[in-house]
């Protein structure tokens, strides 16, 4: 656990979506693609994580009746700086997807 407060800046990181299709999804029919810009909302991309804690929160919200149910959609999410310690450079993108 942390044993100060550590700010977190996030980014996109979209090129994940490409590599990670065709490294993972090469013989599927169906590959990820970022959801659309208009579908969602994300009003700040900064988080805290707080002392004696091991994650923090990154509110959004995404306009789920414009998904097509046949579709794999993600966003993605990369550690861009951090208040204290030290970021962590390699395999640091989460692909975030629902179903």
């Amino acid at each position: 656990n942390l044993d100060k407060d550590v700010h977190v800046v996030l980014e996109s990181n979209n090129q994940t979506i490409e590599w990670y299709n065709k490294k993972y999804m090469i013989d599927s029919y169906l590959k990820y693609r970022k959801l659309d810009d208009a579908l969602y909302d994300i009003p700040s991309m900064e988080t805290t994580i707080r002392a004696g804690q091991t994650y923090g929160r990154l509110p959004f919200t995404i306009n789920a009746s414009e998904i097509n149910c046949d579709s794999l959609y993600v966003l993605t999410f990369k550690i861009k700086s951090v208040s204290e310690y030290q970021k962590v450079t390699t395999d640091t993108v989460l692909m975030m997807r629902w179903e």
